[in-house]
């Protein structure tokens, strides 16, 4: 009994399943109707039977099929697209498919978009553009580089696209990939509106501040004057240029000027440098100026020298040149002293060898200067020098400050 009663279940199923996977006769006779008029050439009433055939049974593919055909012969181009992928998505295995995917395919060719040149394998492909290029694209969450993104293979699913630039506001949209078509993503990005949110009275600053860091246990003086600190540790002055000093136990005065902008706090930190540091840096640096000048003027000795023995050397061959060889060589001893070729070349050779000593002494000369210079120039305390260069018709720098 039982086993009779399954048998009439599957029966009864299976009648059901085939009525249903059979299209009705108004689909049919919607659909006959509007082929014979697409191969007619008459596009209107095409259209009219096949929106109907879908109308009645829109999970079948052959109206949207037909549809996108007589998009493509209206120049319908984005409309052919969307009907396609319709007709994909109700039937991807359908004997018709490649016929589909090739109408889509001139259509999108026909928007001047970029076609797939890779392998769809099991998936399907995406391409983005945007409304302002250079947009930096993220795909299901993943960076996917700057617009426009040419086709690019990816699988198949509903996914998010999402483009980003400065200065404009984002977009987003959810899309599916469809097997074996390009999915075109088309994102427009709005103008953000620039502007400043200002509070409802925001008052209008008289003074700035001053913060100073390096200081809790020193004594602090501003323009000459002791101030007191507000509950932020900062010091409200007038804008203009001020003059602070830190004093503390075992440690030169740390001197600044600074300028105080109205509105804007400036933060100074007073580096200690002891009394001891800062005499031995100050000895280091007199000795280095010391040794510069006393490398100079070495230096200008031995170039004397260098230039003097040159001259004698030129002097000894011009004269042995002009030596007259019509007379006794003994009778012009009397006149002038015999310098042979030997001699000669011993007194260039000398003032070669005091040229080049005195070169090395110009250049040691100058790097013990700039040492020493260097050591006033980042010393801070009363006998700082400060160094910078000079702007004019020509170039050079400028010192100012005095030596301990």
């Amino acid at each position: 009994m039982i086993g009779r009663r399954a048998v009439a279940v599957a029966v009864v199923g299976l009648a059901v399943a085939v009525a249903h996977a059979q299209p009705s006769a108004g689909f049919l006779a919607e659909f006959q109707a509007g082929t014979d008029a697409y191969r007619l050439g008459d596009y209107a009433t095409a259209r009219a039977h096949l929106e109907r055939a879908a109308a009645i049974d829109p999970t079948l593919p052959g109206p949207p099929r037909f549809l996108a055909a007589v998009d493509a012969a209206e120049s319908k181009w984005d409309a052919c697209i969307e009907h396609a992928r319709a007709a994909i998505v109700a039937n991807p295995t359908s004997s018709e498919i490649g016929a589909t995917r090739k109408l889509h395919d001139d259509c999108r060719a026909a928007l001047g978009r970029p076609g797939f040149t890779g392998d769809y394998a099991d998936g399907g492909a995406l391409a983005i553009t945007t409304s302002v290029a250079g947009a930096a694209l993220t795909v299901a969450g993943l960076k996917a580089g700057a617009s426009p993104l040419p086709p690019r293979a990816i699988a198949l699913g509903t996914i998010t696209v999402r483009a980003d630039k400065a200065g404009w506001r984002s977009a987003e949209a959810t899309v599916t990939i469809i097997p074996g078509v390009v999915t075109d993503v088309v994102l427009t990005l709005d103008e953000a509106p620039v502007g400043v949110e200002l509070a409802p009275d925001p008052g209008v600053p008289t003074h700035g501040w001053l913060t100073i860091d390096g200081a809790a246990d020193a004594a602090i003086t501003i323009d000459g004057q002791a101030m007191t600190a507000d509950d932020r540790g900062r010091y409200p002055l007038a804008p203009g240029d001020h003059t602070i000093e830190v004093r503390a136990a075992g440690s030169i005065p740390f001197r600044r000027r600074v300028r105080i902008d109205r509105g804007q706090e400036q933060r100074v930190v007073a580096s200690r440098v002891s009394v001891a540091d800062h005499a031995a840096r100050q000895r280091r640096a007199t000795i280095a100026l010391a040794t510069g000048g006393g490398l100079a003027i070495v230096g200008a000795a031995l170039g004397w020298l260098a230039l003097d023995s040159a001259d004698q050397a030129r002097d000894w061959a011009a004269l042995e040149r002009l030596r007259p060889s019509t007379v006794p060589l003994p009778d012009t001893v009397g006149f002038a002293p015999i310098h042979t070729r030997a001699d000669i070349d011993a007194r260039a050779d000398r003032a070669r060898t005091l040229g080049w000593i005195s070169a090395g002494a110009y250049v040691a000369a100058a790097a013990a200067a700039a040492t020493g210079i260097y050591w006033l120039s980042t010393a801070p305390g009363p006998h700082r020098l400060e160094v910078a260069p000079t702007l004019g018709d020509g170039w050079g720098v400028a010192v100012r400050g005095a030596l301990p």
